[in-house]
């Protein structure tokens, strides 16, 4: 059995900023607003923020029994944002934190009708994986997988 293993949630809060930053100008360009940061709301649920707006949220968790994998999750972009680039620079925060982190691959689950966030997830280098129907929910869901 893998080795169960959690993250400090100050660490992946500090690889989250650090690479929030490097895409901080063009964030800006995006939203007309300097000031780009990533905020703890749970010690898996984070929000990308600026002093005026929440841009985007989304969720990390390590998986249960393999402290290589990381799983992205409710990954959201504001409405007034989306369509503007602000989605892929949010994947590419998330897998630079996993890789600072020193992951070897990420997960994500999508929505099955959730076809921007698929479509954002194949052109950057994801594999889809699988699909199923979730029992609690009814819905349809669409897996997916990086190697980092």
């Amino acid at each position: 059995m893998g080795k169960m293993s959690t993250i400090p949630a100050e660490t992946l809060l500090h690889c989250l900023n650090t690479a929030v930053q490097e895409h901080a100008d063009k964030i800006a360009e995006i939203v007309e607003e300097k000031g780009v940061y990533i905020r703890s709301v749970t010690n898996d649920r984070f929000e990308v923020i600026t002093p005026r707006f929440v841009l985007a949220s989304f969720g990390l968790s390590t998986l249960p029994g393999c402290c290589g994998a990381l799983v992205s999750h409710w990954a959201s972009i504001n409405e007034s944002f989306r369509r503007k680039g602000l989605g892929v620079i949010m994947l590419m925060v998330r897998m630079s934190a996993a890789r600072r982190l020193k992951y070897g691959q990420m997960l994500a689950t999508v929505l099955a009708t959730n076809l921007p966030e698929q479509t954002l997830l194949l052109q950057n280098g994801w594999l889809r994986v699988g699909e199923f129907r979730n029992p609690r929910t009814n819905s349809l869901i669409q897996t997916f997988l990086v190697n980092l």
